[in-house]
């Protein structure tokens, strides 16, 4: 079978392909986001982070009847906004997941060193359970 190249440069960051996961709940956590790269995904959009006085408030309800141009439909509200994990607990997933996919990286540094060197990081260990998962 025959393979195309579907790599692309945006904004100075090289992709594999042009498949990436939004900030959604699919790029919540460390595990969905190396089972998006383990699968090919070309990369990641981390949910938005906060500081942990940030109060994350989620009010039900997920669906609701909305309208557009008179026309009633129901449809998701728009949810899942940030991050519902302690700052750390993020920081250190993302560090694993840089640390293991060295191209997810966000430091141009990170870029620059592991294009040079045309090999990728030792892998770190995985982040240890978030105390809010347990």
């Amino acid at each position: 079978m025959a393979s195309r190249d579907l790599s692309v440069d945006f904004l100075g960051v090289h992709f594999q392909n042009p498949f990436c996961l939004s900030s959604s709940p699919v790029g919540n956590c460390y595990g969905m986001c190396a089972k998006a790269y383990e699968t090919g995904w070309g990369g990641v959009v981390y949910k938005t982070l906060h500081t942990d006085d940030f109060k994350v408030n989620e009010v039900p309800p997920r669906f609701d009847e909305l309208t557009k141009e008179c026309t009633p439909f129901v449809g998701f509200k728009n949810m899942g906004q940030i991050a519902e994990h302690p700052l750390e607990s993020d920081l250190a997933a993302i560090r694993c997941l840089k640390a293991e996919y060295p191209t997810a990286s966000s430091s141009p540094r990170s870029w620059a060193r592991t294009r040079a060197s045309g090999r990728s990081s030792p892998a770190p260990r995985r982040p240890p359970a978030p105390t809010w998962w347990r």
